[in-house]
């Protein structure tokens, strides 16, 4: 009966601690949020209806995928009308839809590799038959209904190569390591339109370990060689404060 009540103990004691850790990082989140002039409780109402609004669908869309970047599109569709948007990397094209419900007058351009691509199979085990077909199953019914979402299959360095077209947003979330990060940041800042804004997702500062191969310091060193030339100004917000472990984005 004493060891049960000690592991209640025990098992209380870690929940607490979890509770306070959730309201202690909530709240940083929310104040990097308002401290960019960015209104916190309408963004999230904006992600809360999304959410409710794609559940109405019987989307199987997982919720685990959400991070707080959707706060920050959705902060930034409040203050900023763009009208080009560029997203590299679509991966499932949840994000995808989420930017084309916060900017529906928007022209979206969603850019990710071949289904048929070495690279593209040989990640998030893409090369099993059936992760295949969920993945492929599932991207489709996330950007094949927008009318605003053009999908492009390329390689992101090919894609800027054949490029005409400059941009009011880009986000970037394609391969995390060099040398094409470092290529999709130049690159986008070249095709950047005055006043535009980049958006680049799992930024993982030097003080933390790399957890998995799909990682990388690259983005961080690329921004912060930039900025101490002065060639750019930088924000990073959590992205996982709120939810499970933590990266950054810019």
């Amino acid at each position: 009966m004493v060891s049960f009540f000690i592991k209640l103990k025990i098992r209380f004691f870690f929940l607490l601690t979890k509770i306070f850790h959730f309201h202690n990082n909530y709240s940083t989140f929310k104040k990097e949020f308002e401290d960019k002039n960015l209104d916190f409780e309408k963004s999230k109402s904006i992600l809360i209806d999304y959410l409710k609004f794609r559940s109405s669908e019987n989307s199987t869309n997982s919720s685990n995928m959400i991070s707080n970047h959707y706060y920050l599109i959705a902060g930034i569709s409040l203050k900023s009308n763009f009208k080009n948007i560029l997203e590299i990397g679509t991966y499932d094209g949840h994000c995808t839809n989420f930017i084309s419900h916060c900017f529906p007058n928007s022209s979206i351009t969603t850019i990710d590799l071949k289904d048929d691509d070495e690279i593209f199979l040989k990640s998030y085990n893409r090369d099993k038959i059936e992760k295949l077909k969920k993945h492929l199953k599932l991207r489709k019914e996330n950007i094949s209904h927008k009318n605003n979402i053009h999908f492009v299959q390329n390689r992101s360095n090919t894609f800027f190569q054949e490029n005409k077209y400059f941009y009011d947003l880009i986000f970037i979330d394609g391969d995390h390591t060099d040398p094409v990060v470092s290529n999709d940041i130049l690159n986008s800042i070249k095709y950047l339109n005055k006043n535009g804004l980049i958006i680049i997702d799992d930024i993982v500062k030097r003080e933390r370990k790399i957890i998995n191969e799909y990682e990388s310091y690259a983005a961080h060193d690329m921004i912060d060689s930039l900025k101490y030339k002065k060639l750019i100004k930088f924000k990073l917000f959590s992205k996982r404060s709120i939810f499970p472990y933590n990266t950054h984005s810019l």
